[in-house]
């Protein structure tokens, strides 16, 4: 069996993704990190996350 081909992130987009963990963390939401190898893989894990949080209600603050 042979290993994936990785796919390096760019700078970016590991200030985004950190970014992100601080504000979920912040906001008190338990998260795992999920590493991905390819686009595939990434629109997969995207997908649970977002079915995830948008399965939450949020409370906003507003009445």
């Amino acid at each position: 069996m042979s290993k994936p081909q990785v796919n390096r992130a760019s700078v970016s987009d590991l200030r985004q993704s950190i970014d992100t963990a601080q504000h979920l963390t912040k906001a008190g939401v338990a998260f795992i990190c999920v590493p991905y190898f390819n686009e595939v893989q990434k629109q997969v894990a995207a997908g649970i996350a977002h079915k995830n949080i948008s399965s939450v209600e949020l409370d906003t603050g507003t009445v």
